[in-house]
């Protein structure tokens, strides 16, 4: 049986690294990104937000992707009647294990829940995240298992690519292209998961002009005219920069 449930926003990302208040540091010193009072690492997009948590041990990375979804039970029902893993806590939000869905450890928010907006930020919303995954064909399939069908995107090259749609923003389950050899050694190294993270910027030119500045380490695809903040700045997470 085929879910109808759709993502209609990302509300936050969870990350995990190894010294929290060095990646805090580095996070506004190399991105200009300043960190909300308290506690909390938290850095606010202009809607929705990043948190970083430190770990002694196991894994470091995106640990969690929070969405809001607009038919929470049907989706986790379908999930569970194909074997698939979830736990509820007590908000009534839904977590994904991570091999259900190709490595992302998601987390299904009802869609009453307040999606964050914050004034000033220099970074506006996430435009997708890019999932590294071994097995296209099946990685597709079970994505489709629980979620609205959605269009097939042609790229530039020609390829076929899926982009599962999160409103406006998409996951996009990938296997080869020009990062193939790059997406093979995360899976040798990681396993399947996520393997970049896009954020929308309101001017690209004057964003990496700022970060050169401010001495974050970018790496450019000129074929593309895609920017990407090194995860050596970010403590593990590779940025995606989008113009707006």
């Amino acid at each position: 049986m085929t879910a109808t449930g759709s993502m209609l926003a990302f509300h936050h990302l969870t990350v995990a690294v190894k010294d929290l208040p060095a990646a805090v540091d580095d996070w506004e010193a190399l991105l200009g990104w300043e960190k909300t009072k308290g506690e909390r690492a938290i850095f606010n997009l202009t809607s929705g937000f990043i948190e970083l948590v430190e770990v002694d041990d196991g894994p470091t990375g995106i640990v969690e992707v929070a969405v809001l979804a607009d038919d929470v039970v049907s989706i986790a029902e379908a999930i569970e009647r194909s074997g698939g893993v979830v736990h509820h806590d007590a908000e009534g939000n839904v977590h994904i294990e991570p091999a259900v869905l190709s490595g992302v450890p998601l987390v299904l928010m009802a869609s009453q829940t307040q999606l964050p907006k914050n004034i000033e930020s220099p970074y506006v919303r996430f435009s997708h995240l890019v999932v590294a995954v071994s097995e296209y064909q099946r990685s597709v399939a079970k994505w489709t298992r629980y979620f609205a069908p959605w269009p097939q995107m042609e790229e530039s090259s020609g390829e076929i690519s899926e982009h599962v749609p999160v409103g406006s923003s998409w996951f996009g389950l990938t296997a080869t292209g020009g990062d193939a050899g790059a997406l093979e050694r995360f899976i040798a190294r990681s396993g399947e998961g996520i393997y970049a993270v896009g954020v929308v910027v309101e001017d690209l030119a004057a964003t990496v002009s700022i970060l050169q500045s401010r001495g974050a380490r970018l790496v450019r695809d000129d074929s593309s005219n895609q920017v990407f903040v090194h995860p050596a700045t970010t403590h593990g997470l590779l940025l995606d920069l989008v113009q707006q």
